[in-house]
This record gives structure tokens, sequence and C-alpha cells, in this order.
């Protein structure tokens, strides 16, 4: 049996619905016990360390993921989907972590899902939501962008694919380089 590991984070319940924006990093076994320890490594070296996107300056946060799409592991393992106008924060969510399992998946799979900053009433809320045929799941729970650099990567590539939606200079050309290379794909409702 294939055991997945998702990572998810949000970004964008400041904008009241404006815009929200779901990053679900989807890994084997394998491929998380290879990468974690790399990630690690990478917040040291670059200097960006425990922060959240939002307070890492534009030059840590370019070098950060620069240092990032050298780990070739992620290739086809990081996925967002972006929804305008909607508080629909759950089925949004949702909708992005089924994808992404389903593209990554095989027919015997289970998949532990680590959210950011998910408590315990919408733990319940997302497994309600996530019990169908198509998604074999074995645990849902919440966890502190401090407690992994898996998690802190989901933050980090939320925050950045919202800085794209933004038009925020600085995303352009590493956007393209992402897309052109596999490193990650959009996933449209």
């Amino acid at each position: 049996m294939q055991k997945l590991y998702c990572y998810v984070d949000e970004t964008g319940q400041d904008t009241k619905g404006k815009l929200f924006l779901v990053c679900v990093i989807t890994l084997t076994k394998k491929e998380k016990e290879k990468i974690e320890k790399r990630l690690s490594d990478i917040e040291k070296e670059t200097g960006k360390g425990l922060l959240k996107w939002r307070k890492t300056n534009f030059e840590r946060r370019i070098t950060y993921l620069r240092a990032i799409l050298k780990i070739k592991q992620l290739y086809g393992c990081v996925f967002y989907s972006c929804f305008e106008n909607t508080r629909a924060y759950v089925s949004s969510i949702n909708y992005t972590l089924t994808q992404a399992i389903l593209s990554k998946g095989r027919k015997n799979y289970q998949t532990t899902v680590i959210i950011d900053g998910l408590n315990k009433k919408e733990e319940e809320r997302v497994s309600k939501k996530l019990k169908t045929p198509r998604i074999k799941y074995r645990k849902i729970r919440g966890a502190r962008d401090e407690s992994s650099p898996l998690i802190r990567l989901a933050d980090s590539l939320a925050g950045f694919f919202r800085d794209c939606k933004e038009k925020q200079p600085y995303t352009k050309d590493l956007y393209r380089l992402m897309v052109k290379r596999g490193f990650v794909k959009e996933i449209y409702k």
C-alpha cells in the first residue's frame, strides 16, 4: 500500500472571500523522508528560518524559492487552487486536496493530511467532506507552522502563489520557471 502525506496551507481569509488560495504538497513516504531534512537546511542557508511568508523579506523569499526549485523530488508534488468571491473555505480546501490526492494516489493508497492551523471543529468538517469512496485517508490533523519544514513550505508557497495572483513584480519570472519545469500545477475549478 502506498502511503501519501499531504501538507496543506491556505491564504486569503483576510480578504473576506475576495481571494482564497489553497496550496497542497502531496508526497509519498519515500519523497517525504528525502525532502524534510533538505528543507530544514535550506531554511537555515537562506536565512528564512521559521518565519512565515509575510514576515520574510523579498530577497530571502527569492533565495528560498530558488533553492527549493533545486529539489527534484518536489516536482509534480505541488498543487494549488485560487478561488474568488467565496467564503466556502472548507469546501475550497477539500476540492484542492481531493484533486491533489487523486493526481498522485494510485488504487492502493492511504493518505495522512496535515493542515496548518486546523482546529478540532474544522478537522471534523474536513473529514466529513473528504469521506468519499474516491479518497482514502488514514488521519487528518492540524499543525502549527513551527512543527514541520513541509508545513512551512506549504505556507511559503501559498504566500508566493497569492503574491503571483496579486501581480507582485518579483513573482513573474519565478512562477514561469516553476510552471515550465513542472514544479507546480494549478488546479482549476
